[in-house]
Formats: C-alpha cells, sequence, structure tokens
C-alpha cells in the first residue's frame, strides 16, 4: 500500500525584482493506493496533479507529512528500500519522445531499468524484452530501431514496456494519452486495461479528461488548487460526481466537445 498522510507542499518563487513569495502547490493531502486498482486524478491544470506523482515517485520531497510505501516513509528509505521502490513504482509520462533516449535503440531503452532491478542472464533478458515488446503489439523487429523511427503511438507503446518490464506494483500515468488522436488514445487505454488485469499493478492515471478518467477507474479522485476535494468509489459515469468543481469540469468539457464537433463538421 501507499499511504498518503496529511501531505503540504511549497516553493518559494521569486517575481522580477527578486522578491520571494511562497507558493501552496498541495495542501493536506490524505489517501490511500491499495493494491490491485486503478485510481484517476482529475483537475484542471494548476489543480497539483502533477506536483503530487512527483511527490509520489520521491522525485521531490514534501514540505511536511509523509508517503509510507509498504509502512515504511519514502523519504527516509534506505539504498536497498529504495531500490525495491523504484522497481515497483513507475512513471509513464505525456511525452513519449522525450522520455526516450535519441541515440539508444529500444532494446538498450527497454533494458535499462531490468537491468538496474535484477541480474539475469543475457539469454534471458533477450527472453523477457521479446516478451514485453509483443506484450504491447509491437514486432521484436522494432528492437533494434531508434525511438525517431516511430510514431507517437509506437512511442507510447514502448514506454509502457519500459515502465511494466521490472513487474511494478504501481504505475503513475500523468497524462499519459494526451495528444493522441482518438482512435490510437482508445488502442492505448484498451492495452492498459488488459496489462493490468494481466500483472494485477495498481495504475494512477493523472488526467484532465473525464472520459478518460472514467474510462480507465471506477474510484476517482478530483483535485483543485492542490487539495482533493472529493473522493469516489466505483462509480460508473460522470453524473455520479458530485462536487460543484466537478460538475463544472463536466459541462466545460461537455461545451469543448460541442464547439470541436461544430469545427470538424
Amino acid at each position: 500500500m501507499i499511504k498518503v498522510d496529511n501531505i503540504s507542499k511549497s516553493y518559494n518563487v521569486s517575481d522580477e525584482r527578486g522578491k520571494k513569495t511562497k507558493v501552496q502547490a498541495l495542501n493536506n493531502i490524505n489517501i490511500s493506493f491499495v493494491s490491485n486498482e486503478s485510481y484517476s486524478i482529475v483537475g484542471e491544470s494548476g489543480s497539483g496533479k502533477s506536483v503530487f506523482s512527483r511527490l509520489l515517485l520521491n522525485l521531490e520531497i514534501p514540505t511536511t507529512g509523509t508517503i509510507l510505501y509498504d509502512g515504511i516513509d519514502i523519504n527516509n528509505m534506505r539504498r536497498y528500500q529504495l531500490k525495491g521502490f523504484r522497481k515497483n513504482v513507475k512513471l509513464v509520462l505525456q511525452d513519449s519522445a522525450s522520455s526516450l533516449n535519441p541515440k539508444l535503440n529500444i532494446y538498450q531503452s527497454i533494458v535499462e531499468p531490468l537491468r538496474n532491478s535484477s541480474k539475469n542472464t543475457k539469454n534471458r533478458e533477450k527472453e523477457l524484452i521479446h516478451s514485453i515488446i509483443r506484450k504491447v503489439g509491437m514486432p521484436t523487429s522494432s528492437l533494434t530501431k531508434l525511438p525517431n523511427e516511430f510514431s507517437g503511438g509506437e512511442q507510447k507503446r514502448i514506454c509502457i514496456a519500459r515502465a511494466i518490464i521490472t513487474n511494478p506494483r504501481y504505475i503513475i500515468f500523468d497524462e499519459a494519452v494526451s495528444g493522441l488522436d482518438s482512435n490510437i488514445k482508445q488502442k492505448i487505454l484498451d492495452l492498459l486495461i488488459d496489462l493490468r488485469k494481466e500483472s494485477n499493478s495498481t495504475y494512477i492515471f493523472i488526467t484532465h479528461d473525464l472520459d478518460t478518467a472514467i474510462y480507465m477507474s471506477k474510484k476517482i479522485i478530483v483535485m483543485r488548487g492542490g487539495r482533493i476535494i472529493e473522493k469516489s468509489r466505483n462509480i460508473d459515469n460522470l453524473r455520479e460526481l458530485e462536487s460543484d468543481y466537478a460538475k463544472e469540469l463536466i459541462k466545460s468539457q461537455i461545451s469543448f466537445k460541442d464547439k470541436l464537433n461544430r469545427m470538424l463538421y
């Protein structure tokens, strides 16, 4: 379990004159993520979603509060504990192109986290990587190519393969399907659902798209201004969200889609 216990995060930001101002990015967040579940965190830009994901990954330290992984504070872990944490908590970002080293072929990109987390023979290593690339719907011939030889959707599949190669317990997807066209996006989401069923991993899906949130999870967390304002369990459609802010988000999303449809048709 990952237990977030009363965390807050603030930054000191300097203005043009050099005067420092305290900006509160997160305020008193309390939530637990249990095994073999899928959660979606939704909210507009600036709501604190991405800051929250960086804290969950131990990329930043909260100003106050603790994040416990199996009862251990991730910011006070010993080296061997941190290695296990890194193996079991992975991130998939929106920008797949910048997530992949342009000088490494796909085999080299995928093998890196595997070698960091476990020791395998060359034959076993090859077997695992060939299996994982096929699992995300790509041929093994892809492994000798460079990232720029692939489309955005293919790069996303490669990033997913890189994330799941260590069989992580938790995967955080930070706007991971934003920017993809609807057909490719649907295929990626269906792929992720199938992979979760096989692996029993826990997904934490961070998105501003409410439709994607509901498609991926029945457990919805709504954030605004660095706070969690709603936690909904096992919901099946957007109308079950109760907070006024969530209802505003739904209206704005429907309005945007209507405008887009009028422009296209």
